[in-house]
């Protein structure tokens, strides 16, 4: 909807009525210039793939999700990977139950100091490589409730995440 829109500064999009949206595939991607979104009002339930959504929102410096309802997602990939500026991002009531796509999701957020998966539930989970590629400013992690049994393949999960110090993955498999 707004793919590539990379002079735009400001967007109101709370009127919005998303009640039978079932795809938001790339609804922000490459909006450079965006700071800011209220996405309180978006009825996300029907939604079933987010990939790209904030893709290339560089200058975007706090998200909160928590008002969106995740239970039919499937796809998550890219999600938020190059949202240079992302120091914070509310994914708390994050339903992730469906969700058999989560690779790429953080990649490249160099500022993102910390993050909270704990109400990730992951039963249907086949792709997670680069995850976090390159988000150098994490410290600490808990993905403990991401279930991996499902997953091919790790490749570059935590790659170039330099101030990493400590990861909880007890539950990998």
């Amino acid at each position: 909807l707004f793919s590539a829109c990379s002079k735009l500064k400001e967007l109101d999009v709370s009127f919005f009525n998303t009640s039978k949206v079932k795809n938001m595939d790339a609804l922000f991607y490459n909006c450079r210039l965006l700071t800011s979104l209220d996405l309180s009002n978006y009825n996300t339930s029907k939604v079933v793939s987010m990939h790209r959504m904030f893709t290339y929102c560089y200058s975007m410096e706090n998200l909160d999700l928590s008002s969106f309802n995740t239970s039919k997602v499937e796809n998550m990939s890219y999600m938020f990977s190059f949202c240079q500026k992302l120091t914070s991002i509310n994914l708390n009531n994050f339903n992730t139950q469906n969700v058999k796509d989560l690779q790429n999701m953080f990649y490249g957020d160099s500022s993102l100091v910390s993050i909270d998966l704990s109400s990730f539930n992951t039963p249907n989970l086949s792709f997670i490589g680069r995850m976090f590629y390159n988000c150098n400013a994490l410290t600490s992690l808990n993905i403990s409730n991401i279930d991996t049994s499902k997953v091919g393949s790790l490749i570059g999960i935590f790659s170039h995440c330099n101030s990493l110090k400590t990861i909880d993955i007890r539950n990998f498999n």
